[in-house]
Order: structure tokens, then sequence, then C-alpha cells
């Protein structure tokens, strides 16, 4: 009998930022839905205030990062961590947002 242990397939994801190592918490299945109402928010918003609900929402899920080291990105290098975090090609994501959304409004797209 073929047992799937799921405890083994756990994951994370590092990124560095300012010369460290940072390490991103997985994000659950229920994290993933609320994700999607984020995003669903977010269209709602002003473009600053965009940026502040993106800031909050990777708070939730890197360890060791302060509000201040995200806000000092660059608006690229912000929406890049969001796509990685979601699990979505950087480079990818990178062209979609200069096509899709040339204004640069933040999105949490997958």
């Amino acid at each position: 009998m073929d047992i799937l242990n799921l405890d083994e397939l756990r994951t994370h994801k590092e990124f560095a930022l300012n010369g460290r190592s940072r390490r991103i918490r997985s994000l659950t299945v229920g994290e993933f839905i609320e994700s999607g109402n984020v995003e669903l928010s977010l269209n709602k918003k002003k473009p600053g205030e965009q940026i502040k609900v993106l800031v909050d929402f990777i708070l939730k899920f890197v360890e060791d990062t302060q509000r201040e080291e995200l806000m000092q990105l660059e608006l690229h290098q912000l929406m890049a961590l969001v796509a990685f975090m979601r699990g979505v090609d950087v480079a990818q994501a990178q062209g979609e947002q200069s096509v899709e959304n040339p204004e640069g409004n933040a999105s949490l797209k997958s």
C-alpha cells in the first residue's frame, strides 16, 4: 500500500533583502483563498492603499522583516516578491505587469 506523507511535502521559500536571507512561510489553503479575497478588495482601492494591503499581506508570511524594509522597495521589487510568494514565475509576472497593468496598479494575480 502506498502512503502519501503530506508532512514531507511542506516547503518554504527564501528571498534576499538588504543582504539577508528571509524565509517565507507557505500559505495554507485557507490563506490562499484569503489572498484571493485580498486581490478582489485591491480593485476597490486607490494605488497607495493597494500597496499598504500588499505589504500587510507579505508581512503575514515573511519572517524577520519590518514594514519599513518593504516600504523602501521599488514597486517592481514588491510586485516580484508577491508573485514569488504565490508561486508565479517572477520574470513572467513582470512582463504581464507591463502589458496588462500599465498604470502599475497592485495585483496578487497568479
